[in-house]
């Protein structure tokens, strides 16, 4: 195998992989340490090296139904094992699918996803992820809510898009630890309406005491810790 070593090399932090720049010979990547595919069939027969990469986003047709993270080729590219902030950005995906990349990456804190969807039958609850902050974007049920406390013990930050959910945030708010031994202890609700705001103050200071809890307005989202 030969490789490649430019004069000039590559000094951004971050690289978008794609079918640009198509080489037989293996490249390295020595400063890259955030990942963005686009495509998982760019993978195939890629020569592209990154050996320092902790950061992984994937985009668009990047569906994990093929498991293709499992392959080898994949593996030669980057380590998955070295991922510690891993953000799929590609729509509702089965809660499974993102459970199994999550076995391929163990050392992921940070988990950004686009949708999930929950089946009757998920897999027995997993005590081994790492998982300490979660972002959803779309729609999160209560029950969906309660699922994700279960499935990442270790949380400490939950973040929810409230712009994409009708969800009233009542709803929440027993669902909070407030009092249980999970370590979350801070939410985000992003996008939220003013009026939805004002509604949510009066509401924790009608059920909690104020020692209880601290909360920062920054224009349309609300940060809460207990």
């Amino acid at each position: 195998m030969e490789f490649v070593y430019s004069t000039q090399p590559y000094r951004r932090k971050y690289f978008i992989l794609s079918n640009s720049l198509l080489t037989d010979k293996t490249v390295i990547f020595n400063s890259v340490r955030h990942l963005i595919i686009y495509d998982k069939r760019i993978l195939k027969n890629c020569c592209k090296r990154f050996p320092y990469v902790n950061k992984l986003t994937l985009n668009q047709h990047c569906s994990l139904h093929s498991k293709w993270y499992a392959s080898d080729e994949c593996h030669s590219i980057f380590p998955l094992t070295q991922i510690t902030q891993l953000d799929i950005l590609i729509g509702y995906q089965n809660f499974a699918e993102i459970d199994d990349l999550l076995h391929w990456m163990p050392n992921v804190h940070t988990l950004t996803v686009s949708g999930i969807k929950l089946s009757i039958e998920e897999r027995q609850i997993s005590t081994q992820n790492q998982i300490k902050q979660f972002t959803i974007f779309d729609f999160c049920s209560v029950q969906m809510f309660k699922f994700l406390m279960d499935y990442f013990p270790r949380m400490l930050h939950f973040t929810l898009n409230m712009h994409s959910s009708s969800l009233a945030f009542d709803e929440f708010l027993p669902s909070l630890p407030l009092t249980s031994p999970h370590p979350l202890s801070s939410l985000t609700l992003q996008k939220m309406e003013e009026k939805k705001i004002d509604k949510l103050k009066t509401s924790l200071e009608s059920k909690l005491s104020p020692n209880q809890y601290s909360i920062d307005i920054i224009n349309d989202i609300f940060y809460l810790w207990w």
